[in-house]
C-alpha cells in the first residue's frame, strides 16, 4: 500500500480506540518517531494501530485472506492479533515468504484409494498472495527481529533465520513463527483451558513471544539440523543476549544493518550494482568464542518442507 520500511511513523506511549481499552505497548512507552523497520523489529503496537488507522481494515481483511488468514470486521486493534489463528494456517501463512508469494493451502491427506481405486479429492487451493518483488524486504524485516530484535533469544550463530515475536494482552498468548531455508514453523504456549495470563513460569516472570516460544524453535531447529547433517552440524553454545537500542539510521535492501548477518545466497543481501557496502564494527555484537578443534561449515538450504505444525 505504498509504505516502506524506512517510512517513519508515530509510535505515541498509548492509542484510543473506540470501544476498548488504549493500546499500549509492551514496555509501557513511547517510541515517538520510529521508522516501519524499527517498529516490526521492537513489536511497537501502537506504531502499527496508527498504521492500520491510515491503509483501513477492510483492505487488511482483503490481504490476510489471500494468505489463507480469515479476520473478522472490526478497527485499527486488528493488528494485535485479537483473532483466533490456529498455526497450521499461520505457519502456512508465513512459509509464503519461502514459495515466492505463493500460498499453498496444508494438506495432510494427498491421495485416497479405495479397492485399488482413486477417489477423487477437492483440488488444493493455490494462489498469490503478493508480489514476490516484497519478498526482500519482508526477510529483511523479519532477519532484524532476529539479528537485534524481540527474537534474539532465536538467534543460531549466524544462520540467516527470520522470525516474528507475538505476545497477546497479558500474557495470554505467547507465539514465535520462524523460518530457515525452507523449513517453516510455529511455536504458540498458552492453556488451552482458557485465556489465563502466563507469568513466573521456568524463570520468567511474563511469558512473551521472545522468551519460551523462541526458546523451543531455537531448540527444535538445533535438533533437526543436528538430525539431518548429523556429522557437520555442531549445536552452538548458549550465549547472554544484550537489548540493543533502536536503529534509527535509513537503509535499503543492498545496505543492511551492520550486525545482520549476511547470507550470500540469500536474495536480500544481492547487490545488483556490485557496489561495494561499507561494514561498521559494532562493539554490541554477540559472537560466541571458536574453539581450536572446530570447523566452519556452511549448512545447505535445501529443506524440501513447506510447512509445519
Amino acid at each position: 500500500y505504498g509504505y516502506k520500511l524506512t517510512d517513519i511513523i508515530n509510535a505515541p506511549k498509548e492509542i484510543s480506540l473506540k470501544g476498548r481499552e488504549p493500546v499500549t505497548n509492551y514496555d509501557k512507552r513511547s517510541y515517538g518517531r520510529i521508522s516501519i523497520h524499527d517498529a516490526f523489529r521492537l513489536s511497537v503496537n501502537t506504531a502499527f494501530v496508527g498504521l492500520a488507522e491510515k491503509i483501513g481494515s477492510k483492505k487488511i481483511i482483503t490481504q490476510a485472506k489471500k494468505m489463507g488468514i480469515d479476520l473478522k470486521e472490526r478497527g485499527a486493534d486488528i493488528t494485535l492479533g485479537i483473532d483466533e489463528v490456529s498455526p497450521l494456517d499461520m505457519t502456512s501463512m508465513f512459509a509464503m515468504v519461502n514459495t515466492e508469494g505463493k500460498y499453498i493451502e496444508p494438506r495432510l491427506i494427498t491421495k485416497i484409494t479405495k479397492n485399488d481405486k482413486e477417489i477423487p479429492i477437492r483440488k488444493q487451493r493455490i494462489n498469490f498472495g503478493f508480489s514476490k518483488d516484497n519478498i526482500p524486504s519482508l526477510k529483511l524485516a523479519m532477519r532484524s527481529v532476529i539479528a537485534n530484535g524481540t527474537g534474539r533469544a532465536a538467534r543460531i550463530g549466524n544462520l540467516p533465520i527470520i522470525g516474528k515475536t507475538g505476545t497477546t494482552d497479558n500474557y495470554t498468548n505467547a507465539w514465535f513463527v520462524g523460518s530457515y531455508g525452507n523449513l517453516t514453523s510455529t511455536i504458540w504456549v498458552g492453556y488451552l483451558k482458557g485465556q489465563i495470563p502466563m507469568k513466573n513460569i521456568n524463570g520468567f516472570a511474563n511469558v512473551a513471544g521472545g522468551t519460551i516460544p523462541a526458546n523451543i524453535f531455537t531448540n527444535f531447529l538445533n535438533k533437526y539440523l543436528k538430525k539431518l547433517y548429523p556429522t557437520q552440524y555442531k549445536i552452538p553454545l548458549k550465549v547472554d543476549l544484550i537489548i540493543e537500542p533502536s536503529i534509527e539510521e535509513e537503509f535499503s535492501v543492498t545496505e543492511l544493518p551492520a550486525d545482520l548477518p549476511l547470507d550470500p545466497n540469500n536474495p536480500i543481501n544481492v547487490n545488483p550494482e556490485n557496489v561495494e557496502v561499507p561494514i561498521k564494527e559494532d562493539s554490541s555484537k554477540i559472537e560466541r568464542p571458536i574453539k581450536d578443534n572446530e570447523e566452519t561449515v556452511k549448512i545447505e538450504e535445501n529443506i524440501d518442507i513447506i510447512a509445519t505444525e
